[in-house]
């Protein structure tokens, strides 16, 4: 494996960990409204597949 190979794939990684922390501040928000409804459901979601993802 080359290094522009690994330093793609930290990149793909830190990119996905930056997600999951804006897709948390979202939630986090939400829930201190007291909502929740489908799109919320979706996000958390989506933050579970993007943690599976990086978590090998």
């Amino acid at each position: 494996m080359d290094l522009t190979k690994l330093n793609t794939e930290a990149a793909k990684k830190n990119t996905a960990e930056d997600v999951i922390g804006q897709y948390q501040a979202c939630i986090n928000e939400f829930e201190k409204l007291g909502y929740d409804d489908p799109y919320l459901q979706e996000i958390k979601a989506e933050m579970l597949k993007l943690q599976m993802s990086i978590s090998g």
